[in-house]
C-alpha cells in the first residue's frame, strides 16, 4: 500500500491503481486486519482522482 500512496501523492494514478490492486488481493489473506478496508479505501479515492480527469 506504501507504493500506492507514494503513486497518489505524486499523482502518478495508473501506478498507484496498480499497486492498490495488487494491495488488496494480498489483504484478503490477512486476518485481524483492517489493511483489506484500507485497500478499498484507497481504490475509491483514486476512482475519484479518475474521474476528476
Amino acid at each position: 500500500m506504501g507504493l500506492a500512496r507514494i503513486g497518489l501523492d505524486t499523482n502518478d494514478l495508473d501506478n498507484a491503481l496498480a499497486y492498490a490492486r495488487q494491495g488488496t488481493r494480498f489483504a484478503r489473506f490477512l486476518e485481524n486486519t483492517d489493511r483489506f478496508v484500507v485497500c478499498r479505501l484507497l481504490l475509491i479515492r483514486l476512482a475519484i482522482g479518475f474521474s476528476s480527469l
